[in-house]
């Protein structure tokens, strides 16, 4: 039987509909329960995932831009070992973040920890976008985000928004 020969990159595409697709996962399979308790009717909790859909993709998008334009923004964390070919610095520091948050108590203290962190971190990082256009107005980008600045000050707004409701 022959070797396939499959590359090993993911494209603007391939990481947008990861994310994207990962989103609809959890949003369909996990948070269905939650999102009915607010909201009763279907055509709400269907507006409430269109939204929550665009607003993944807004930040998948942002996250496409600065990926392609710093590739070695992550540092040591994105190294590959060439022996398991994997980001072993980043599996070891989600590891141990995990464990931590694992050790801290119940269920719903974790959520809300986790919750918390992602979207703080994934507004900021959206935040670095701008940062970065104004900072480096002429850096070479081979991707360039739909919409800017709209689409990122959206993404921002929103998950503003989310951390707010949350406190």
């Amino acid at each position: 039987m022959p070797k396939a020969n499959l590359k090993r990159e993911l494209g603007v595409i391939d990481s947008v509909m990861l994310i994207a697709g990962t989103t609809i996962g959890i949003g369909i399979f996990v948070t269905t329960g939650l999102v009915a308790q607010h909201i009763p009717s279907p055509g709400g909790i269907l507006l409430v995932w269109l939204l929550g859909g665009l607003l993944a993709l807004a930040g998948a998008l942002s996250c496409a831009e600065l990926g392609a334009s710093l590739p070695s923004a992550a540092g040591g964390l994105a190294n590959i070992s060439p022996h398991t070919h994997t980001p072993a610095n980043a599996i070891i520091l989600q590891s141990l973040w995990a464990s931590i948050l694992i050790l801290s108590g119940t269920f719903d203290a974790l959520l809300i920890y986790v919750t918390v962190m992602i979207v703080l971190f994934s507004a900021l990082t959206v935040g670095a976008l701008l940062v970065l256009r104004t900072k480096r107005p002429d850096l070479q980008r081979p991707y360039e985000i739909w919409g800017y600045p709209i689409v990122p000050c959206f993404f921002i707004i929103a998950h503003s928004g989310i951390t707010a409701a949350i406190f």
